[in-house]
């Protein structure tokens, strides 16, 4: 049996925990998020996870109602007159006894004794009662965390998503077009805003920056769409500037190629200049650049048309390109021999041997070579790198320094 002082530090505590308890609970009822749960309409995952939680959410508000109905008999026989052994007896079974309903176990009639009732009342103690109520309590508040924490995070990427979605619909309007990324985002914030109400948990950690990136090439998809429909007539414009360039690169290979054939003995591997029709024939890039600005309809079909253009331009531009580099070559190695020649020459004046008849006559036979068509590259090469040699030999040179 418990002492006075006992049961009023009992009574005290338990006070107290009842004061805590009802303050949290009512906190939980105005919580937004613990509204939309227990309001019902829950799916998928987020039923599985909070929903049994949820069921249990009335079982508190009794629980509580049964401690303050104990908490206030204790009170009433508390202070009513002079503690004696009675009082304290009934004091220490409402305290510590198994005075609190805590729940019915309903039983059906395959499991009752002849003689037993259709339920068992459960009874237990204070601290049994408070013990359940928190194994009852922290699942849900622990749902109603997890839930709110996929609201906070979503719900503001949603609205911007939407936000963004808006503005790209507009464009997409404007342009008469239909524009998968746009669409696939449209579906995508649907099937969001219906998860989000109904099952929330079912969304991926990851889905806020899924979602970023779905919005990221929204938007880069239909910035392109619409560079592509606001430069289309500047872009039509610009194709003469390509065959302009393409003619000058055209003519530029073939005459590499012809000053090549012609000017360097036994040239090879170059390449043989493309037709000029592939640029200005009937079919050529010209007459298709003709049609393309003269073509009414749709602009994606023309923009799709003038892309295809330019892709042909860009294959033709290197190939092209190409041919010059390689036709020019043996005229670049003849030219690049020539200036070291020069050098070498130069550097012979300088050290006082320019009438040396050894280097005059090797560098008059590279000269021969290089100045004369058609010019053996070859030989070219073989006379320059001997005069050069012939400068470093100590007959020819004054000093150790003297070499190039």
């Amino acid at each position: 049996m418990l002492q006075a002082e006992q049961i009023d530090e009992l009574l005290t505590r338990y006070g107290a925990a009842e004061a805590r308890i009802a303050a949290n609970l009512l906190e939980l009822d105005e919580h937004p998020t613990y509204k939309i749960l227990s309001a019902g309409g829950l799916r998928g995952t987020t039923l599985a996870t909070v929903g049994p939680a949820m069921e249990q959410a009335p079982e508190l508000w009794r629980w509580l109602a049964q401690l303050r109905v104990t908490l206030n008999d204790v009170r009433d026989i508390r202070d009513d007159g002079r503690m004696n052994t009675e009082r304290r007896r009934r004091l220490t079974d409402l305290l510590t006894g198994s005075s609190i309903l805590l729940h019915v176990d309903d039983r059906g009639v395959t499991q009752r004794d002849l003689l037993d009732s259709g339920s068992n009342d459960v009874r237990g103690t204070i601290d049994q009662l408070l013990s359940n109520m928190r194994s009852v309590y922290e699942p849900i508040r622990d749902a109603v965390a997890m839930v709110d924490q996929v609201w906070t995070e979503v719900v503001p990427r949603t609205s911007s998503a939407e936000t963004t979605l808006q503005r790209l619909q507009k464009d997409a309007n404007r342009l008469g077009l239909s524009e998968p990324t746009v669409n696939a985002l449209h579906t995508r914030l649907r099937d969001v805003k219906s998860a989000l109400a109904e099952d929330p948990m079912s969304l991926s950690a990851n889905y806020a920056s899924d979602l970023d990136v779905l919005v990221a090439d929204a938007a880069h998809q239909m910035a392109a769409i619409a560079r592509g429909y606001d430069q289309l007539d500047g872009d039509i414009a610009e194709s003469e500037a390509h065959l302009a360039e393409l003619r000058i690169l055209r003519n530029q290979a073939a005459t590499a190629h012809t000053q090549s054939t012609s000017k360097i003995v036994n040239v090879e591997g170059l390449i043989r200049t493309p037709d000029v029709a592939i640029i200005d024939g009937d079919k050529g890039l010209a007459a298709m650049a003709d049609e393309l600005r003269a073509a009414d309809g749709d602009w994606q079909q023309k923009r799709q048309k003038l892309d295809e253009w330019m892709a042909k331009v860009v294959a033709f531009r290197e190939q092209l390109t190409r041919a010059y580099d390689i036709n020019a070559a043996p005229l670049r190695q003849r030219s690049e021999l020539r200036g070291l020649l020069a050098a070498y020459w130069a550097k012979a004046a300088a050290l006082g041997r320019a009438e040396d008849p050894t280097l005059s006559d090797l560098h008059d036979d590279a000269h021969n070579e290089l100045f004369t068509s058609p010019t053996d590259l070859d030989r070219a090469n073989m006379l320059v790198s001997a005069f050069g040699n012939a400068m470093r030999l100590p007959g020819i040179t004054n000093s150790p320094g003297a070499a190039s």
